[in-house]
């Protein structure tokens, strides 16, 4: 994050604006130390600093997090002191140098409007970045030989790595190269020909097929063929043709009364955020950019719940209830995605009510719809980017101890418990990227929620509080029942799932929260009655619905 750089001016005796730089002017050559310098930074619009500082807050914590509890881990382990988790506590102490260096200016800049930086300062971090970014690269360089040797000569590997003087060459060739003018030089041969002449043995160490090409390619025979042949008849085998999805209940006579308490909720939830987008889509009044967000909310929760409900309802009446490995993968992907994407957009709509509140004046201009439809898509591609990871990495995994999932849905940890592979790369990659989400998101909407309770206590009007109390009540309300059902299911240790516990939780969030939000965001909204009484006059009383419309459009 180098941020753009202007050189203050200096005025000479005679008052004419001299820029600060060196001046050669034939024999004789003039020099002037600049004091400090500018920092423009990334926007020049004061309503984006909040949400800036929040996503680089957010950003940072779980980085400077992130690798010190990987250093602790490695260090309190005895059976993690090896040459390779020596090198890696060692690069995540560099991350954690290299964030530090660039992220804690930022965040500070940000939060004081003081985009400034003395000339020391300014080469400290110049210097301290190139050292630091030499020194993530050498690193990377070690671990992979390290990998080499591990996986190529494992006899020798204790013998020939020498892990200290290795990462204490790197620190001292970092240190060094770092004076040199021509690091520009240096980092664009790393990063362009090192870098790309790591990435094959990377990837062809850790890949099982291209090592099987290999060894095929060199013996001449038929061992390639073979092996991908038996690879094919174990996944045959340990790929199940379907799931039995066991459901909430075996008892009967439950499950009738479940079926007909859940079809009227699964009704409401789907008439209801479809009549709210309807509403919305039908009333000029409504065209804003908190009833925009609000309208996706509510189209986004019509499609969560019908990625379940459908499903879980027919279940109920069946004795037997199945789902296809396709259309369990399909299932979990839609369900992974709308849930990640839900929890994006209630930040860009916290957002939104900052701006509303903080600068009505310039509230049409700042949400652009520019602005609003690129909210709207990083809050897609962040949900379609986690499923994409949940989805795969669950379904590359072996399923050959049951075909039996104990919950009504494909959920992750129902098809982890009947995984007979290790799975706690997938137990790590649900905690850190649904805890990165949801931990970015409620950054964000904290934030947000901040800067609205300081606009609100300067507010002298008993009713410009009482509106906006009344227009973040029921944003504040669906996001406490949403996060806190989510971080309930998900964020937590594999040996603390309750499967039939959860499955109840797993009923909250998939059908009663989506049947909710509409209510909660139309009885608590006097725009939204407002709509309605006049859609209802428009359609019961049509000559006074038509005055009413011809009034709206005048």
């Amino acid at each position: 994050m180098v941020q753009p750089v202007v050189i203050k001016e200096n005025r000479t005796q005679n008052n004419f604006p001299r820029l600060q730089q060196c001046q050669n002017t034939g024999p004789v050559q003039k020099q002037t130390i600049v004091s400090d310098f500018l920092l423009l930074g990334f926007s020049e619009h004061p309503e984006q600093q909040p949400l800036l500082f929040g996503l680089f807050l957010g950003m940072y914590l779980v980085t400077l997090l992130g690798n010190l509890l990987i250093i602790l881990a490695i260090g309190s382990d005895p059976h993690l002191h090896t040459p390779m988790y020596f090198f890696l506590a060692n690069l995540s102490f560099v991350d954690t140098c290299f964030t530090c260096t660039i992220v804690p200016k930022v965040l500070v800049n940000i939060h004081t409007q003081q985009h400034t930086i003395s000339h020391t300062g300014c080469l400290l971090q110049m210097y301290y970045f190139m050292a630091l970014a030499l020194l993530d690269d050498f690193l990377l360089i070690i671990m992979a030989y390290d990998r080499y040797m591990a996986i190529c000569l494992p006899l020798h590997y204790t013998i020939i790595m020498c892990p200290q003087l290795l990462v204490a060459t790197s620190w001292l060739c970092s240190i060094l190269l770092a004076f040199s003018a021509d690091f520009g030089m240096v980092a664009s041969v790393i990063y362009t020909v090192v870098t790309s002449m790591l990435s094959p043995f990377i990837y062809s160490l850790r890949n099982k097929d291209i090592k099987w090409l290999y060894e095929d390619y060199f013996a001449g025979g038929d061992s390639l063929s073979s092996r991908m042949s038996s690879e094919n008849v174990t996944w045959a085998r340990v790929a199940p043709v379907e799931f039995i999805l066991l459901g909430i209940t075996d008892r009967w006579d439950l499950r009738v009364t479940l079926f007909l308490i859940f079809l009227p909720i699964y009704l409401v939830s789907l008439l209801g955020n479809m009549g709210l987008v309807l509403l919305i889509h039908g009333n000029a009044r409504l065209h804003t950019p908190m009833y925009f967000f609000l309208a996706n909310l509510s189209l986004l929760d019509a499609c969560y719940s019908s990625a379940i409900g459908p499903k879980m309802l027919v279940d109920l009446l069946l004795p037997r209830a199945t789902i296809p490995y396709a259309a369990c993968a399909l299932q979990m992907f839609i369900f992974a995605g709308l849930a990640d994407a839900e929890c994006c957009l209630l930040a860009a709509m916290a957002y939104d009510r900052y701006v509303a509140i903080g600068n009505p004046l310039l509230y049409t201009t700042v949400m652009s719809p520019r602005l609003c439809l690129a909210l709207l898509g990083a809050s897609g591609l962040g949900g379609a980017v986690s499923a994409f990871i949940h989805t795969t990495f669950t379904f590359r995994l072996s399923f050959c101890r049951s075909r039996e999932v104990n919950s009504f849905f494909c959920d992750i940890p129902p098809l982890l418990a009947i995984s007979c592979d290790d799975t706690s790369l997938n137990e790590v990659l649900l905690f850190a990227v649904c805890g990165f989400i949801q931990t970015a998101t409620v950054l964000a909407i904290a934030v947000s929620y901040g800067f609205i309770a300081g606009a609100v206590v300067r507010m002298r009007s008993a009713e410009g509080r009482r509106r906006a109390a009344s227009t973040c009540g029921s944003h504040l309300t669906a996001v406490a029942m949403l996060y806190g059902t989510l971080i309930f299911m998900y964020l937590r240790p594999s040996s603390s799932y309750a499967l039939d516990t959860d499955k109840m939780a797993s009923v909250f969030y998939t059908l009663v929260i989506p049947a909710l939000n509409p209510l909660i965001y139309s009885l608590r909204n006097k725009e939204v009655k407002e709509a309605l009484r006049r859609t209802r006059s428009r359609f019961c009383c049509p000559g006074r619905g038509t005055r009413d419309w011809s009034q709206e459009a005048g």
